[in-house]
Formats: C-alpha cells, sequence, structure tokens
C-alpha cells in the first residue's frame, strides 16, 4: 500500500570521450589514431552528500586507455570519436597527461609514424563537474601544434532526472 518514492538521480561522476578532428589544409593529409589515453587522473575521493562535493581526492589512478578511433583514416575536415568514454573523479584545473599514436599520411602514403615507445604526450588542464560529459577535441594539422578544447556535451546532465522506485 506504500505509494512510489521519487528521487533525483545524478552522476556523480564526470563522463570523457574524445574526438579527433583533422584541420590540415591538403585534402591529401590524413590521419590514424591508436592508443588514446589519459595519465594523472585521481583515485579516490569522498563524497558528501551533505556537501554535494568531493573531498579528500587524492592518488594517481592507472592510465585510462580510450581505444583508437577506428581503422578509418580520418580525411580534412573529418572527425574520429574514441572508441570508449571513461568516468573520471571531477575536479577543478585537474593537470592530466594526453597520449596517443598516430599515423600521418600524404596522399594516401604513410609519411610518418609515431613509435612505439614513444607516443604524443601532451599535457591537459580541464575541469570536469560531477554529472557532466565531455568531449576533447584534439586538432591535428600537420607542421602544426596539437591543440585541444574542451566541450561539455548536452545530455548526460539534462536528462529527466526523477525515477520511480516501487
Amino acid at each position: 500500500n506504500n505509494g512510489c518514492v521519487p528521487f533525483t538521480f545524478k552522476h556523480l561522476l564526470s563522463k570523457v570521450y574524445f574526438n579527433f578532428k583533422n584541420t590540415s589544409t591538403s585534402d591529401k593529409s590524413t590521419y590514424e589514431i591508436s592508443d588514446i589515453k589519459i595519465s594523472g587522473a585521481k583515485k579516490e575521493g569522498t563524497y558528501s552528500i551533505t556537501d554535494s562535493k568531493w573531498t579528500s581526492v587524492s592518488g594517481t589512478a592507472a592510465a585510462l586507455n580510450f581505444g583508437t578511433t577506428g581503422t578509418t583514416a580520418i580525411a580534412q575536415n573529418g572527425e574520429a570519436t574514441s572508441d570508449f568514454a571513461r568516468l573520471l573523479l571531477p575536479g577543478e584545473n585537474q593537470t592530466l597527461t594526453v597520449t596517443f599514436k598516430q599515423k600521418f599520411y600524404f596522399n594516401g602514403q604513410l609519411m610518418s609514424e609515431t613509435p612505439d615507445d614513444q607516443p604524443i604526450t601532451k599535457p591537459l588542464t580541464a575541469t570536469f563537474a560531477p554529472n557532466g560529459a565531455y568531449v576533447i577535441n584534439v586538432n591535428l594539422q600537420a607542421g602544426s601544434p596539437i591543440t585541444f578544447t574542451l566541450d561539455k556535451l548536452e545530455g548526460w546532465g539534462d536528462a529527466d532526472p526523477i525515477i520511480t522506485i516501487k
């Protein structure tokens, strides 16, 4: 005879994806990306329901593997998303390290390839909020520095939060 009890559900973690963009000026330039990883993410923390925030966030987790962008080369102005999304402990001004391997092709011919023991390594400082989903955009252009932008996705934290438990 008890009625339904609604409650608000929100994720306590942050969801992160990678999206690689070929911003080359030549339509003959293509990339293949593999072994995408983030290191430096926090390993543990305490969440306070009373304060709605994380405290005592510490430790360093093992590198988080995001997979590849698939076997299809990324053409000029094309994009490819990582195979996996990963969950991270939220926090402000997190200093992370992004690593990945790339193959660069010009006119269909392999021009350069990242050695297995020397992946491309770039620092990333970002703020991730609880219940937020993010895309780390990696801009690739031959002869130019690799740049990152961070976009917050709509939807993950914006869904109807009321769940009815019977």
